[in-house]
């Protein structure tokens, strides 16, 4: 199974459908549209994601990676998706 066949089916996802399927806080998600750094396009005033765009987006970003569910999201699991420091801020010790 690839990650293209976990991919939900539904054309559009809106912002609680989406943040659940990158399980992410919905504001983050948020943060991430604010700031254009997700694919989206709006429906009148409503956020809606088209998951396909979603996965290859992320694949395009870090595509050496390893896999997390199916697609490449998390390179460290303490690392930021959007400032690229980890989640104290770089002070983390190794």
């Amino acid at each position: 199974m690839n990650a293209h066949d976990r991919v939900p089916v539904a054309p559009f996802l809106d912002v609680d459908e989406m943040a659940e399927f990158l399980r992410v806080p919905k504001k983050t998600l948020y943060h991430w549209v604010h700031r254009r750094e997700i694919p989206f396009t709006k429906v009148g005033r409503h956020l809606r994601f088209i998951p396909v765009d979603v996965v290859e987006f992320f694949r395009r970003q870090t595509p050496q990676s390893p896999c997390y569910d199916g697609f490449s999201l998390i390179q460290d699991p303490l690392r930021s998706l959007t400032t690229g420091k980890g989640s104290h801020g770089g002070t983390r010790k190794e």
